[in-house]
């Protein structure tokens, strides 16, 4: 049986809200779709670039505007516009994705911090801080829980950083000492 209070801490993690930091996440996915669309209108340049030069190799060959050379290089660009526009969507919208997920797990952090703190300086009972499992942070609400603590009177933690075995060497956590 759960209490009342537990429920209220299990829930933050079961949201289903994407924007939780609507100024931060907004400018991180307009840097990242940016980005993305600044790559695409690159490559879309060197394309027209391609069959501008194609054109005019047939104006030094002397074609004249009605050979079929020239029905030839619209036909493709034509048809290589329409891959681009598809493929400039996709990537877009892989992108938007992409960033929206990533941002999520940055400010999912920051906004279950600033409710946990906020909760905790109205005088709420709080239990120890945790972010999703695949959030970015990790260490740090295990040092705010315990700087929270320490503030409180409850003793002096004793941190020591302990590496996590992974494929990535450079991650480490904290874990208090026995």
């Amino acid at each position: 049986m759960r209490s009342e209070h537990l429920d209220e801490t299990i829930r933050p993690y079961q949201r289903k809200k994407f924007l939780v930091e609507y100024r931060f996440q907004r400018s991180f996915l307009g840097f990242t779709v940016g980005i993305a669309v600044t790559s695409i209108l690159i490559f879309f340049s060197a394309i027209r670039y391609f069959f501008w030069e194609f054109e005019k190799r047939g104006t030094q060959l002397g074609l004249s505007r009605d050979h079929i050379f020239y029905r030839f290089i619209a036909d493709e660009r034509l048809q290589m516009d329409l891959i681009v526009v598809i493929s400039s969507i996709l990537i877009v919208a892989v992108v938007f994705i992409y960033g929206l997920i990533l941002s999520n797990h940055v400010a999912g952090p920051i906004f279950r911090l600033k409710t946990y703190l906020q909760k905790y300086l109205s005088g709420g009972r709080v239990e120890q801080l945790r972010f999703r499992k695949k959030d970015y942070f990790q260490d740090v609400a295990f040092l705010i829980t315990a700087g929270l603590n320490h503030a409180a009177g409850k003793g002096k933690p004793s941190l020591r950083i302990v590496k996590k075995k992974s494929k990535t060497p450079k991650k480490s956590r904290l874990k208090r000492s026995a």
